[in-house]
C-alpha cells in the first residue's frame, strides 16, 4: 500500500499518514517526509514483525494517542494496561 501511494505523498508533502485495519501498532519512517502510523488493534491483534523502515511494531491491544501543535507532533503507542510502550516526537 505504501508503495502505491508513495508518489502521490510526495507530490502534495504529506507529514503523516494513519491508518487503521491492522490488527496492530507500527510506525513506519521511509526515506522521504511522510511518517507513517497504523495503529488497529483495540479490537483484535496479529502477529507483526519488524520490517524495513519500522520504528516500531507491536502485536499488543491497544491504541496510539496523538498531540498535534503547530510545528509538533507526539505519538504514544499504549497498551491495554495503560502502558506507554512507544513515544516519539515529531518536528516540522
Amino acid at each position: 500500500m505504501r508503495n502505491s501511494l508513495k508518489s502521490t505523498f510526495e507530490k502534495y508533502g504529506v507529514d503523516v499518514y494513519l491508518t487503521g485495519h491492522e490488527h496492530s501498532m507500527q510506525y513506519i519512517k521511509p526515506a522521504g517526509k511522510t511518517h507513517y502510523f497504523i495503529s488497529g488493534s483495540a479490537s483484535e491483534k496479529t502477529p507483526v514483525k519488524l520490517i524495513t523502515d519500522a520504528e516500531m511494531v507491536a502485536s499488543e491491544y491497544g491504541f496510539m494517542l496523538f498531540s498535534v501543535s503547530n510545528n509538533q507532533l507526539r505519538v504514544q503507542a499504549i497498551n491495554d494496561q495503560g502502558e506507554i510502550i512507544y513515544n516519539t516526537l515529531i518536528k516540522k
